[in-house]
């Protein structure tokens, strides 16, 4: 199966399931689609020719093509030829401060133009969902695309800034230098997870590396405290251990 047959039924897809505005789903039609090799992804057998019901943000209905008829009301999509897989997510990445375009790697290329492309480019290759990892280099940003529908785009997920023992000891790259928070005590360190806690974050990534003695680690008691406050507010921590 080519990846040029793959990737419109990838598109059709993560457009018809992405979550949108209760006003909307109101609105849009049930979608109807046939003729695909699908691929349910839980270890059932592969379904050739076959049919399924999107309505809203749910699929209703699976089956073989001519098993049942579609609804009176329900727009039909012929994906003959076509393969579908289940969306995918990609849990961890660091999206917005390259620019696809030209290659540059830069705090400047965290726009809202360079990351809708970025996360339409996502939603082109079958990806439903991103989460960015604790390199935000405008929060606030962060924190609007999170909470957005974008079209044609996967759902934009983040944890918000990660924490390093400064600000300038999380990963290494001139792009990323200075976009985590400094945690040296365990105040901080509880502070910045009740920022993120107040932001609707649901997850705290920091980073224990001194990059080989390079920047300076975070301290045992400091993340110790991190994490307590975390469990505490109902989250869960995501740790960077390399090159500690």
């Amino acid at each position: 199966m080519s990846l040029r047959r793959l990737l419109p039924c990838f598109l059709i897809l993560t457009s018809a399931l992405l979550p949108t505005p209760a006003s909307s789903q109101a609105r849009r039609p049930a979608l109807w689609f046939e003729g695909a090799r699908l691929i349910i992804g839980d270890k059932s057998p592969t379904i050739e020719n076959s049919a399924f019901l999107v309505e809203g943000d749910s699929i209703t209905w699976v089956g073989k093509k001519g098993e049942r008829q579609p609804p009176a009301n329900a727009t039909r999509v012929d994906l003959t030829g076509k393969t579908v897989i289940p969306a995918l997510i990609d849990g961890h990445n660091h999206i917005g401060l390259v620019n696809e375009k030209d290659g540059s790697n830069t705090k400047a290329n965290y726009t809202r133009e360079n990351l809708v492309d970025q996360l339409q480019r996502y939603a082109y290759y079958g990806t439903a969902a991103a989460m960015s990892m604790g390199l935000e280099a405008d929060q606030e940003l962060s924190y609007k695309l999170r909470d957005e529908v974008i079209p044609n785009a996967a759902k934009f997920l983040t944890v918000g800034k990660g924490i390093a023992a400064t600000s300038m000891a999380g990963p290494p790259g001139e792009a990323r230098l200075g976009i985590p928070y400094g945690a040296a005590t365990p105040e901080e360190g509880r502070q910045h997870v009740r920022e993120l806690h107040a932001r609707r974050v649901h997850f705290v990534k920091f980073w224990v590396d001194d990059r080989e003695g390079t920047v300076p680690k975070l301290k045992p008691e400091v993340y110790r405290a991190i994490i307590d406050e975390a469990h505490k507010n109902g989250m869960e921590t995501l740790a960077h251990l390399s090159r500690t």
